[in-house]
């Protein structure tokens, strides 16, 4: 799909979300980063003790608390996923593209909310990075970002996800909600992830293809490895061939839920082939009834 069309699905489809979506279900779907303080006010019973804040009761000479709020504003983070495996897809359905459809309803949910919102990418040729943050502008940039992305030639040690991960702890200087948008062919997942975790809340979005839960009949065709361009013929007409591939595909899906599972990181997949706001739609509502986890 060229740029200029998949923009104007972009906003065909965000327009149509955001109709569907509630400010109140993306706002209660995730929690402030932390919570401020308001004021001291004088103890009350059934409040707790901890929350005492001794100087002030010694300077009144009655028990004094201090008061908190949730901070609402949010920092959002669109960490996306640009290697060569992301280009892969039908014609009509490659992951990019649906990387850009979710990435573009994700900023103007968040801006909707008064958040604020970057994007930084990993995998390409170069790493791009965008700062959270609110200005006006900021959802083109991203959006351009998303839709003029092109498949790397060759891999690049520096725009790998833990080298990124390292990245984003050194210039992320507030806790932040961070998107991971990706098929998850990724060698170094566990040991990146992990590093965010111990500073931000992550949800891993990841993004399927169709073939990947049946191939379709073809009989003799060729595929690539879209990170290595390694070719190889492949007989679809075969039943043990297809029921192999399959079952490489539930172990993948498998490992990935156990490091999911492990990093204490909520999940939402989505096929490329499906329209991908109901889905979102969906995750925020699930999200709000505080249950985390959703695989679509």
């Amino acid at each position: 799909m060229n740029n200029q069309s998949l923009v104007r699905r972009l906003r065909f489809t965000t327009r149509r979300t955001m109709q569907e979506l509630s400010l109140g279900q993306y706002r209660s779907a995730f929690r402030g980063r932390g919570m401020e303080f308001e004021e001291v006010r004088e103890y009350l019973p059934g409040d707790d003790v901890r929350a005492i804040d001794w100087k002030v009761t010694a300077r009144t000479g009655k028990p004094q608390i201090k008061v908190f709020r949730e901070e609402r504003e949010l920092s959002v983070l669109l960490l996306v996923d640009q290697s060569p495996s992301t280009f892969s897809g039908t014609k009509d359905h490659l992951r990019a593209d649906c990387v850009a459809e979710i990435g573009s309803i994700l900023t103007f949910a968040a801006l909707q909310s008064n958040d604020r919102v970057g994007l930084c990418s990993f995998g390409g040729e170069k790493r791009s990075y965008l700062p959270p943050k609110k200005a006006r502008n900021i959802s083109w940039q991203i959006i351009k970002s998303l839709t003029q992305a092109v498949r790397p030639r060759k891999a690049n040690p520096e725009t790998s996800f833990s080298q990124t991960c390292d990245f984003l702890n050194l210039v992320l200087k507030r806790r932040s909600l961070i998107f991971i948008l990706s098929d998850f062919l990724i060698d170094d997942l566990e040991r990146g992830i992990s590093k965010l975790t111990n500073k931000h809340e992550i949800i891993a979005v990841r993004i399927t293809d169709p073939s990947e839960l049946a191939l379709p009949n073809l009989g003799l065709i060729e595929i690539e490895d879209p990170e290595t361009g390694l070719r190889q013929l492949l007989d679809t007409s075969d039943r043990a061939v297809c029921q192999q591939f399959y079952a490489e595909q539930q172990t993948l899906t498998a490992k990935l839920s156990k490091i999911f599972l492990k990093c204490k990181t909520d999940t939402l997949t989505i096929n490329s082939s499906r329209p991908v706001g109901p889905e979102l739609v969906k995750f925020f509502k699930l999200r709000s009834q505080h249950k985390h986890h959703y695989a679509g």
